[in-house]
């Protein structure tokens, strides 16, 4: 289990660090969503933050906010070489997210060491830290939970941190960036989710799905003409409805990472399962 449970808030609550919102909280279009979310294994952490926004098109200040904080973590990352002070590269950080202006505020320190954790904290910043303070150095081999993030007035938290690895060249992400890379993602609205009856249709087709059967159970009882149920033992030969949407997930993924379109045809997906992914 991970030291620290996960940090999901909307809002001006994005600006809290550490805080998880209500469970009855719901994401409005418009707002902000800030999550950092860190994974373990065997006691030992990698830790990420990700900023998602509601909407079909970032607005222009939140949109400045994501711009600079990828670049602070490009150049902090490029910097991170053993030998260099951790001040030094807090500092890079610090000047371009400076720029963004008065409206936004940097957190009080760039990135801390992460590694062995236990309740109430994955972080090592006893250790090592990054602010303007430090005069620890790095080494090869360390990791770091690099965290230059930003406070937005009126929005909420940006944040789109990695878990580096500290390496001669610079500090490599422990993560594959191609499925979650450094931006706000963006959540449709109700209204413009692409998920709606033609793309229902396409699963259908493309999974060779058919209507499951009724099979009656009951003659009924007073009222009741008769009581059926649907036999999802038909479907897909899976014997179970629920993993359908998890199929045509997968599939919708492998084409991401195979640059090709969705295919609308049967024949066509096991073209696309016959490949290996890059």
């Amino acid at each position: 289990y991970p030291a620290y449970p996960p940090f999901v808030c909307a809002g001006q609550n994005g600006c809290l660090g550490h805080y998880t919102g209500s469970g009855g909280s719901l994401l409005r279009e418009g707002e902000l969503l800030f999550l950092e979310i860190g994974g373990c294994y065997e006691r030992y952490h990698a830790a990420m933050m990700r900023s998602c926004y509601v909407g079909t098109k970032l607005p222009a200040v939140l949109a400045s906010a994501e711009e600079a904080v990828a670049k602070a973590m490009e150049i902090a990352m490029a910097a991170m070489k053993p030998g260099v002070l951790a001040k030094e590269v807090d500092a890079k950080a610090r000047e371009v997210l400076g720029s963004l202006g008065a409206d936004f505020t940097m957190s009080l320190r760039s990135g801390y060491s992460i590694g062995l954790g236990f309740y109430t904290d994955w972080g090592e910043a006893q250790f090592f830290k990054m602010d303007p303070g430090s005069d620890q150095v790095f080494q090869e081999g360390m990791v770091i939970h690099l965290i230059p993030w930003v406070q937005v007035q009126g929005h909420g938290g940006v944040g789109l941190s990695d878990t580096v690895l500290v390496t001669q060249s610079g500090a490599k992400s422990l993560f594959d960036c191609r499925d979650l890379p450094r931006r706000i993602h963006l959540i449709p609205p109700p209204a413009h989710r692409p998920f709606g009856p033609e793309e229902a249709r396409k699963v259908r087709s493309v999974l060779g799905l058919e209507p499951t059967p009724l099979v009656k159970i009951s003659d009924g009882f007073p009222g009741v003409a008769a009581v059926y149920v649907k036999d999802e033992s038909k479907r897909m030969g899976l014997q179970a409805f629920k993993v359908v949407g998890g199929a045509y997930a997968m599939l919708r993924f492998m084409c991401k990472r195979l640059a090709q379109p969705v295919p609308e045809t049967s024949d066509q997906v096991k073209l696309v399962l016959e490949q290996e992914l890059p």
